[in-house]
């Protein structure tokens, strides 16, 4: 199987602490992977390895077996835009929903009418139609996360790393998410998500792993 990601002798180090030592973490193409584990046991800091926007203290990380991330952060460009990110806490842009969408987009230099297409497809499959001339300063914690998951999905990514995806969100909206997560995704898209949700894990996830002191156990 192709590799989308590979994480080799990864550590990275926090006020002089160990706060991720990861050996060895291969990742093939259109694999679906769930990090479980107690708060503190290093998911969000693996995720933000894989994503090339930590420091290592060591080893290496790469993206579709080319070299990504060794050092100091950020990882390479070129391959930093074959993935989306949504983090745990998200950070909108001062615009609209609609705005936030295609922010990303138009920094990636994709046209307008592409923009206009790929917006009109993802914000009615996350309920964000009626949101989306709304300032995403007024939105609710619940719909930031759905806007910020709508902003990395318009991106069509090939490595989909998400954050605790389904957190603050009213309780009639997981099923729908969680639908999208697993069935409205390319195939050959790679998705690795941090839950505290154990049954989660297992619905979403092909593989799951568990992380304790910032080292990998399953």
């Amino acid at each position: 199987m192709s590799e989308a990601l590979r994480l080799e002798g990864v550590r990275v180090v926090r006020g002089g602490r160990t706060v991720l030592d990861v050996s060895s973490l291969r990742v093939g193409i259109g694999e679906r992977i769930a990090l479980t584990g107690p708060v503190g046991s290093g998911k969000s800091t693996l995720l933000l390895a894989a994503a090339g926007l930590v420091d290592l203290a060591a080893g290496q990380v790469l993206l579709f077996g080319d070299l990504f991330h060794a050092g100091r952060a950020p990882g390479l460009l070129a391959l930093r835009r074959r993935l989306a990110l949504v983090a745990q806490e998200p950070c909108l842009f001062s615009t609209t929903v609609r705005g936030n969408l295609a922010a990303g987009l138009t920094y990636r230099g994709i046209s307008r009418q592409e923009r206009d297409r790929r917006c009109d497809a993802w914000l009615p499959r996350l309920g964000l139609e009626d949101l989306a001339g709304r300032s995403a300063s007024q939105l609710s914690g619940g719909e930031r996360r759905l806007v910020a998951l709508a902003r990395a999905l318009v991106l069509e990514p090939e490595l989909l790393l998400l954050d605790e995806p389904t957190t603050h969100l009213d309780r009639a909206l997981l099923p729908r998410v969680e639908t999208l997560l697993a069935d409205a995704l390319p195939p050959t898209t790679t998705v690795l998500m941090a839950t505290h949700d154990a049954a989660q894990a297992v619905r979403l996830a092909g593989r799951v792993l568990s992380l304790e002191d910032g080292r990998l156990e399953a």
